[in-house]
């Protein structure tokens, strides 16, 4: 059901009544989805939805927020589906009994999407690091020769030898 037509059946027809609740999926519910928000707030339905940042806005708009689940890294289709649904049937005081991983295939219940959200970062972060540190194989010879000469010119500086030579060298 989209925005609009949420907005408009709570807002224009009278079996809005036949809503019981909302299950929102990486929802906006300060700007595309704000219609549905606003009128689940005003008929004080349930609301379950993914996302901290989105939860908190709906629950600030007045939302009866009754279950939520957290970002993508690690959280499956599956362990979404069963947080919506324990948590409406817990609003609605009904029994509610997740399937078991028996009844599950151990290959359905993994997303991997969700795998490739935690591991991406990592390997993105293990190439850099290897580019960088080919690059300063390359130019930290160079460097260290540079800073080894400035160290003995500051060493010979501070020490007084080359500035009573330069001294000399003017008054003479």
């Amino acid at each position: 059901m989209t925005d609009a037509t949420l907005a408009n059946l709570a807002n224009g027809m009278p079996n809005w009544a036949e809503l019981d609740g909302l299950v929102a999926i990486s929802s906006s519910p300060t700007d595309v989805n704000r219609g549905a928000f606003e009128v689940m707030a005003r008929l004080k339905k349930p609301v379950v939805a993914t996302g901290g940042t989105s939860v908190g806005q709906m629950a600030a708009a007045g939302c009866v927020v009754v279950g939520g689940s957290g970002g993508s890294v690690a959280t499956t289709p599956a362990s979404k589906s069963i947080v919506a649904a324990a948590s409406l049937a817990g609003y609605w005081g009904l029994p509610y009994e997740p399937a078991t991983s028996s009844s599950v295939s151990a290959t359905s219940s993994i997303a991997l999407h969700s795998l490739l959200d935690g591991v991406l970062p990592l390997v993105l972060a293990g190439c850099l690091t290897r580019w960088v540190a080919s690059v300063l194989v390359q130019i930290l010879p160079a460097v260290l020769s540079r800073w080894l000469r400035a160290e003995a010119l500051f060493a010979a500086l501070s020490s007084g030898r080359v500035l009573s030579a330069a001294v000399s060298a003017v008054a003479g």
